[in-house]
């Protein structure tokens, strides 16, 4: 069967204790939890480009009990979100990633494929292949590869600047109740240790190996560093 094919809009009778808004999309196999919410013009179990080139099989999408997903967002098979979890509009959420249970996903937000996502979370931004967030994170930033090896470029395949003998490039970690301003960057196998916090617009491209770190620009202080460095100034 042509996997082009297999988009379908939803049937309600499928889905008791399930409530769906206009035109929603699924592909494949499909499961929804009971009292679910799933907005106007949301799709779900999408194939990824590269389901569609190769016309490779789905993987079921899981859909937890009391889900929130707002309208316009696109998730694609394999993923696996917990109970209670809010998406808001036009969010994309990638193959195989799992969110945990009463995490929010804010609006536009992007994460891609293969990014493990723990419980009672908030994630906007942009989250990239193979990214881990650990339990109570706030993340407004944007984790993201390096692209390390430019000089080893093959312009007749682009994606291989990213992709190293393992497969994709090593990804960003952020471990428990950390938190992570606007428009700040992790860059590449970067592991942020437990609570820390990254000003807005920080860049990290070294590990932040201790717990309670506080991050701006490229500064990595302790909490009586940066009183030192920068008092009580709105700097």
């Amino acid at each position: 069967m042509d996997i082009k094919t297999l988009g379908k809009l939803v049937n309600p009778k499928d889905y008791p204790g399930v409530t769906f808004g206009k035109d929603v999309v699924i592909y494949g196999k499909v499961g929804i939890g009971k009292g679910s919410h799933i907005g106007d013009y949301v799709v779900l179990g999408s194939p990824t480009i590269d389901h569609v080139r190769e016309n490779e099989s789905l993987s079921k999408t899981i859909i937890g009990e009391k889900v929130t997903i707002g309208p316009f967002c696109v998730i694609n098979n394999g993923a696996k979100i917990g109970s209670k979890v809010e998406i808001e509009e036009y969010c994309k959420i990638g193959w195989n990633s799992k969110i945990g249970p009463e995490t929010m996903i804010m609006y536009r937000a992007q994460i891609h494929w293969n990014v493990r996502i723990g419980k009672k979370c908030i994630i906007g931004g942009f989250c990239c292949d193979c990214a881990e967030i650990g339990d109570e994170v706030v993340m407004f930033g944007s984790l993201i590869h390096t692209y390390q090896n430019p000089l080893k470029r093959n312009y007749k395949d682009p994606i291989s600047l990213w992709k190293g003998k393992g497969g994709t490039e090593p990804s960003p970690k952020i471990e428990k109740q950390s938190i992570i301003g606007f428009n700040s960057l992790i860059i590449g196998g970067i592991k942020l240790c437990s609570k820390s916090f990254l000003c807005g617009n920080s860049i990290v491209t070294r590990d932040v190996k201790y717990p309670k770190v506080i991050v701006r620009g490229e500064d990595h202080l302790t909490k009586d560093e940066y009183k030192k460095k920068y008092g009580n100034s709105k700097k």
